[in-house]
């Protein structure tokens, strides 16, 4: 099977650079969602934030084609909510997963990927907010919805799986049409399938890395890369509470489940099936 991931975590080259460091040792972001797929699976990326536009069309033409089975989306730190204003980039992104998601491709998102979606299938600004309870960062539960309980992308999962979060903005109206699948205190509309896009406002990819723990090596070394901006908006207070939230960061092995069971869903051409249950199904 071929996979694309589509890269936006950001058009800034330093942060980018830093950021690919930072994950060297688990491959940076593309060797990331690779692992988590399966060595065994083809696998191409774009970076439509530092990419020409002939180059995010020539794979959107791709795309459209079927020339791929699946999309994955990464998270990004060029906000869409609704004070940001959007680059050509990023409409291009909303262009792309419209029109992926219109021939019936795949695509599953998470955080900046999962309000990307939002953002693109709503055309609304207010889609997509500053989150008023603040910044949510470490490891918690999703809760699944009754539709969440049901849905082949959780199977085998855990009754309250847990996952690491990463995250100021949050989705505030998800499109017309699709089904919440999971809500988290920080976030009503944790994850959504729309067609065949799924968002999940947590980031699965960190969780499903056995090498680090399953995520905790991950996610501490983000969170001493993020520290100062912790500092400064108050998520942390000192040393002692960035020590705490440090120990707060558990594994997160369900995670490994979401792409697995992504996969098979994509093998066995069940995801629109899966859709069409849950809209017969009053939830």
């Amino acid at each position: 099977m071929r996979f694309l991931l589509l890269d936006i975590i950001t058009d800034d080259k330093k942060f980018r650079e830093d950021d690919e460091k930072m994950l060297f040792a688990y491959g940076g972001h593309r060797g990331l969602f690779h692992n988590c797929l399966g060595l065994e699976h083809h696998f191409d990326d774009i970076v439509p934030g530092l990419s020409c536009y002939e180059m995010i069309n020539k794979a959107k033409h791709r795309v459209l084609d079927r020339h791929y089975d699946g999309i994955l989306i990464g998270g990004s730190i060029v906000d869409v909510d609704e004070h940001s204003a959007i680059k050509h980039w990023q409409k291009e992104v909303f262009s792309f997963i419209q029109g992926a998601v219109d021939k019936g491709i795949p695509v599953l998102a998470f955080c900046g990927g999962h309000q990307y979606g939002a953002r693109a299938f709503t055309n609304l600004p207010s889609s997509v907010i500053r989150n008023p309870k603040g910044e949510n960062f470490g490891t918690s539960s999703a809760i699944l919805t009754k539709a969440g309980k049901q849905h082949a992308l959780f199977a085998g999962c855990s009754r309250n799986p847990i996952f690491h979060w990463s995250h100021s903005c949050i989705v505030s109206c998800p499109p017309q049409g699709s089904i919440v699948l999971a809500t988290h205190p920080f976030s009503d509309y944790a994850a959504f399938q729309y067609k065949s896009f799924i968002g999940l406002q947590w980031h699965p990819e960190l969780g499903a890395f056995r090498e680090s723990n399953y995520g905790v090596s991950i996610m501490k070394d983000i969170a001493h890369s993020k520290k100062a901006g912790m500092l400064k908006s108050g998520l942390i207070k000192n040393e002692s509470e960035f020590n705490r939230l440090l120990l707060d960061i558990k594994p997160a092995p369900d995670s490994a489940r979401i792409f697995a069971n992504w996969v098979e869903m994509i093998r066995s051409g069940s995801l629109q099936e899966i859709l069409a249950r849950l809209i017969r199904t009053d939830f």
